[in-house]
């Protein structure tokens, strides 16, 4: 380039500048960490915040008024600095302040903080060998992560102060333990360094990981507070963590977190003052935690339960809070597993908090509310969701299985068996209530109640009881099924191959399609005086009794009638009754038999057998009202006996 053009060019140069506005403004500075009366010892890193209207080019970090180190490499308008302390006296405490600098060369200052730097322990990085703690070393100072891969025993009196995102880690990448056992004289603390302006927050957490070493996981008397920077005060992942005679303040997150088997023994602790739950635990843990407990002053009042498969025997307390679960339960496992929750206890369910017994291996759910009562709710109201699943009790559900005097509130929504209790395993119900189920109050899909007796069932969406007509007479006594979208017992076709008597409930048996009663057992189908068996005009409409194996069908109506009708008040609305051979035991005594003779020569139906029927009102059928088909019954001993009510052209039709 020749002198000329260089010319040219440094001459529009400064006619540039000299058009530019100077930049005035100075780089606002603040130092993060240490906070003004902070403690502190060894190699720090000086966290500093400076930002500028154009660019800040470097921070410089000055000691007692000395200039000590700088940054010029901030990220994201963080600038850090390193300061040694050694050198400096112990105990005592020192000023320190920051210059930020822009381009322009403008200076923005920091506020001076005073900082002390301290005596006592310090511990960072890695324990790869055993260490004992004590009050001789106080105050224990721990910056950083601490990884603990060793054991670790703090005895009663140890002071043990945490900086900016400290932790204590055990057994991640290799066995650790931290035995922690205090008196109630001289308890640990774990607390901030911060000397002023404390906060929740402070420091991370306490973590037992899956390495930690079951038996030398302990905290007992100790204090733990201003703290869960990292979500909790303190988290056990499998550890069998035992917790007891101890205090958990000031988190900014939940207090205790436990994974399926974090906590061995949980009592006699206090849990206050953190922003999330006090508790948050795995179901397969939550019998760990006993009485004795305080959980009071949380901002979510509350202990949490994630969802998960529950595979020990245990007692879920009532602690005075109630139980949020957040996810699906199951339980069941190769020890057939029992959870009995306790009098008082209320669960506040999320939607898809599905309570699932015996699917796959053995389980038993034994919620036996007493006097007070056991509740089960949705975790969500107005304007939130307002319902769950319900319960699901499979084939391997202990016989031990129980629901009584428990509370059921908005269950069976989409997510569950249509149902708020599906019934495929045994379990007995009594003295209980559904209320507001988003489909049927309970129903029997695999199986029936083996006890189900002054139960209320009331506000549902759909039928009361939904249940296979070989599971009906499961249902005892003293119910209350009214109040419902539809009062009536929805009955679904199948084959009764035992003793089964149908009460009456106080409201009608409807039933879907064919039902047939026979087989070895010989059973009867016994319908209760008073009772009400409906037919559904739009499906097949059918009993059938004895004609493969043998069976009986008994309904007698002294002093209230039995009455086997339709849904629909028109002639032929469904089949009717057929008794065959193997059926010869039954009898209708006092029923009424009405609307029946579709596709049959009579609304009842019998071939080569001989039931008593006597007393009977059979009438409103396009056919005839009896058929009697190679019997020996007299059709003018019949007509003697009964009212047969046909306006065709006979009443009986007699075929030999």
């Amino acid at each position: 380039m020749n002198t000329v053009i260089r010319r040219i060019l440094l001459i529009l140069a400064v006619l540039l500048l000299a058009g530019c506005p100077k930049d005035s403004e100075p780089p606002q500075v603040t130092i993060l960490w240490p906070g003004d009366g902070d403690t502190v010892r060894g190699t720090v890193t000086v966290a500093v915040h400076a930002t500028d209207n154009k660019e800040v080019t470097a921070v410089e970090l000055y000691v007692n008024s000395q200039h000590h180190s700088s940054d010029s490499t901030g990220d994201s308008d963080t600038f850090r600095l390193t300061w040694d302390t050694e050198g400096l006296a112990l105990d005592t405490f020192h000023n320190i302040f920051c210059d930020g600098y822009d381009a322009a060369g403008n200076l923005g200052p920091s506020d001076e903080h005073q900082v002390f730097v301290a005596s006592g322990s310090w511990h960072a990085g890695t324990v790869t060998g055993p260490q004992t703690w004590d009050s001789t070393g106080n105050p224990h100072y721990v910056v950083g992560e601490l990884l603990v891969r060793a054991t670790v025993s703090v005895l009663p009196g140890t002071e043990i102060y945490m900086g900016e995102d400290a932790a204590i880690t055990i057994g991640l990448g290799s066995n650790g333990g931290l035995r922690a056992i205090g008196t109630e004289q001289k308890p640990i603390l774990f607390t901030t360094m911060a000397e002023k302006n404390r906060s929740a927050g402070d420091w991370l957490g306490i973590g037992f990981m899956s390495g930690a070493d079951q038996d030398l996981s302990i905290l007992r008397h100790c204090v733990v507070e201003y703290g869960g920077g990292g979500g909790w005060l303190l988290y056990s992942e499998s550890a069998g963590v035992v917790i007891d005679s101890s205090e958990f303040y000031q988190s900014i997150g939940n207090g205790i977190e436990a994974g399926p088997n974090g906590l061995k023994d949980f009592a006699d602790n206090t849990v206050t003052s953190c922003a999330g739950f006090p508790l948050v635990v795995h179901p397969n843990n939550l019998a760990a935690v006993t009485t004795g407990n305080t959980f009071a002053g949380n901002d979510n009042r509350g202990i949490r339960v994630r969802g998960g498969k529950v595979g020990r025997t245990g007692t879920w307390q009532n602690l005075g809070l109630p139980y949020y679960v957040t996810g699906p339960l199951s339980i069941s496992g190769f020890g057939n597993p029992a959870v009995t929750i306790a009098e008082g206890c209320s669960l506040l369910l999320a939607d898809s908090a599905l309570i699932r017994v015996g699917f796959g291996n053995p389980g038993a759910l034994k919620a036996l509310g007493g006097v007070a009562g056991v509740f089960f709710s949705p975790a969500g109201g107005s304007p939130g969701p307002a319902e769950w699943p319900g319960f699901e009790f499979w084939e391997l559900s202990d016989p031990a299985s129980a629901l009584d005097h428990c509370y059921i509130d908005r269950a069976g929504n989409l997510r569950s068996g249509g149902a708020a209790v599906v019934v495929r395993g045994p379990v007995s119900m009594t003295n209980s209530r559904i209320m507001r189920s988003k489909s049927c109050g309970v129903k029997c899909d695999n199986d029936g109640f083996l006890v189900f007796a002054n139960n209320v069932i009331t506000g549902c969406d759909r039928y009361p009881v939904t249940t296979r007509a070989q599971f009906a007479g499961s249902l005892g006594s003293g119910n209350l099924l009214t109040g419902n979208s539809s009062d009536s017992i929805e009955v679904l076709e199948g084959t009764i191959a035992q003793h089964s008597y149908w009460r009456n409930q106080g409201v009608p048996y409807l039933v879907r399609g064919r039902i047939d009663v026979g087989s070895n057992n010989a059973p009867t189908m016994t319908v209760q005086q008073g009772g009400t068996v409906v037919f559904d005009a739009g499906s097949e409409g059918l009993l059938v009794v004895g004609e493969n194996d043998p069976g009986t069908l008994s309904a007698t109506g002294k002093p209230d009638s039995v009455t086997f009708t339709s849904t629909d008040t028109v002639w032929g609305s469904w089949r009717g009754i057929e008794i065959h051979r193997l059926g010869s035991g039954s009898k209708l005594d006092c029923c009424r038999l009405l609307y029946g003779g579709k596709q049959e020569p009579g609304i009842l139906y019998i071939e080569r057998s001989a039931p008593t029927v006597q007393n009977c009102r059979i009438a409103h059928t396009p056919n005839y009202c009896i058929a009697l088909i190679q019997s020996v019954l007299d059709p003018d001993v019949l007509r003697a006996n009964n009212v047969l009510e046909d306006y065709g052209e006979d009443d009986i039709l007699v075929e030999e």
